[in-house]
């Protein structure tokens, strides 16, 4: 008998449909495990599918993913791309009972996992996660920024829409924030866009303040608003933080005008920082190791960060603003998956516990970070399990 942590899911099949996906695909299989490897046939149309010829029992932390091979245009040589099946998305489509498969998009490729009603192990999830998802369907948060310090790169990355991000991209006056964005590709989280503070812009200001006080007083979790990510880029060359705007808003939420809506300082770019400070070291680091260079670049950069950026931050919203540093680039994904952290603990603290479930559901950083959820729920009774000898 498996104990209460476990979270398991049989599957029995396998349909992966390239028709809108433009790559010339020669051969695909499903990799679950060390020791599962099975190859997928292609059917009618561009429907590629695997029956597996008994259930199997996908559990966490098993990889479960998609290799595709395929040829590219002029070239002979075959490339292969592996697409990473979320582990977490899968055993709350199985245990929700949100029908009989879970459905997933990887660009234009669209991936279904059936689910077995018959398997001999039977580790079987009871559907009350359906009565929390009713009650908070998706993670609700309002990103506010500036045009070019990130918005759209980081929701893409921390929420898997691709290219489908629709925060504003040119004039810092097209974000309209009562628009609710919802993405085909991830359902579980509904994105507000709020352009950032510029100077002498007071009317924005006071629309932030007003849409996040008007969220708040709705009387249904799903229409609260759950958390807000306040955006700015590392300065360079001793450029200014915090605008006037900023420091008000600021001000606001230290002062208890923002109401309880957690509000996380998110800022971006630290990878051009520890370029920058790569680029400026001077040669006294020649002989220095590989891993003590890393550690004299993060520690120049943490100090500039703290001078440049956290001083001025505790001066206006006092020393317990919760703040995170972040990259999208390759290489910083710890840097999201800290922000997620930080981020469902704080929902956790001023929200329900349905909130802070549906932070980490709809992130889509790191698998094991919503399953550690679920097992968690799991220990805290929103969650049961059922298991049959």
């Amino acid at each position: 008998m498996a104990n209460a942590t476990t979270v398991s899911c049989p599957i029995s099949g396998v349909t992966v449909d390239f028709s809108k996906s433009g790559k010339d695909v020669e051969f695909a299989e499903v990799l679950i495990g060390n020791d599962f490897r099975w190859p997928i046939r292609p059917q009618a149309g561009r429907s590629w599918r695997v029956t597996f010829p008994e259930t199997i029992l996908l559990s966490y932390p098993d990889a479960f993913l998609l290799r595709i091979w395929y040829k590219e245009h002029f070239k002979t040589k075959l490339k292969h791309e592996d697409i990473h099946i979320d582990l977490g998305d899968t055993f709350l489509a199985y245990s929700a009972s949100e029908g009989q498969t879970y459905i997933m998009w990887h660009g234009n490729i669209k991936i279904v996992v059936d689910f077995s009603e018959n398997t001999s192990t039977e580790i079987k999830l009871l559907p009350t996660t359906s009565g929390m998802i009713e009650r908070c369907p998706r993670f609700r948060i309002l990103v506010i920024g500036k045009v070019g310090v990130g918005k759209s790169s980081l929701i893409d990355h921390v929420f898997g829409v691709g290219t489908n991000t629709t925060v504003a991209h040119n004039q810092p006056g097209e974000a309209d924030i009562d628009r609710e964005f919802i993405s085909s590709h991830n359902d579980k989280f509904v994105l507000h866009d709020s352009k950032g503070f510029e100077p002498g812009e007071e009317d924005n200001l006071n629309l932030v303040r007003d849409f996040i006080n008007r969220r708040s007083a709705m009387p249904d979790l799903k229409d609260k608003l759950h958390a807000v990510w306040l955006c700015f880029q590392i300065p360079f060359a001793g450029g200014r933080f915090l605008e006037t705007g900023a420091e008000k808003f600021l001000t606001w939420k230290r002062d208890g005008i923002l109401g309880d809506i957690p509000v996380i300082v998110v800022l971006t770019k630290y990878d051009k920082l520890v370029d920058d400070i790569e680029l400026n070291l001077d040669d006294s680091t020649d002989g220095l190791s590989d891993e003590a260079f890393k550690k004299l670049v993060k520690d120049n950069a943490d100090m500039e960060i703290h001078d440049n950026c956290i001083g001025p931050l505790e001066r206006s919203a006092g020393s317990d603003i919760p703040h995170a540093t972040i990259s999208t680039e390759a290489g910083y994904k710890e840097t999201l998956a800290s922000l997620i952290q930080l981020t469902e603990k704080h929902v956790s603290k001023h929200s329900t516990p349905e909130a802070a479930v549906m932070t980490s559901i709809a992130q889509r950083v790191h698998s094991g970070l919503k399953v550690e959820t679920l097992i968690k729920v799991g220990k805290t009774s929103l969650f049961q399990f059922r298991v049959d000898d």
